[in-house]
């Protein structure tokens, strides 16, 4: 995945590999058959700077996510903007409420919710 910058010619790659072994990229990389890739942009904690949102998924049962932080840099062609905040795996649908990521997971409707809090994603304590 390339974000690319048109403006300044130049572009930074993102890392999509740090949520362990990836369901949705074969090894080389690829969008494996019957996986949708989406992106979009959502600003967790209201401070004016959009986060990115990059998930892919099957639609049934396999669902990943990446959330990345955007620092306005000197000079982007040499210093990459982006931050990697989450990486997670979920099942089927994950969902924005709020500040809060909801990721289901197993077949008795859990999901384990992970909230932006300061410049992070953090667990609710159980």
């Amino acid at each position: 995945m390339l974000v690319v910058f048109p403006s300044e010619s130049t572009g930074w790659p993102l890392d999509l590999s740090s949520t362990g072994e990836s369901e949705a990229f074969d090894e080389f990389g690829e969008l494996k058959a019957g996986y949708r890739l989406q992106a979009s942009v959502y600003d967790f904690d209201h401070d004016g700077t959009n986060e990115l949102v990059i998930a892919a998924g099957d639609l049934a049962t396999n669902a990943e996510i990446w959330v990345f932080s955007f620092t306005n840099v000197e000079n982007i062609k040499k210093i990459d903007p982006f931050h990697q905040e989450l990486a997670v795996t979920g099942q089927s649908y994950i969902t924005l409420n709020g500040h809060e990521l909801d990721v289901p997971y197993g077949s008795q409707g859990l999901f384990e919710a992970y909230k932006y809090v300061d410049k992070e994603f953090l667990t609710p304590v159980k």
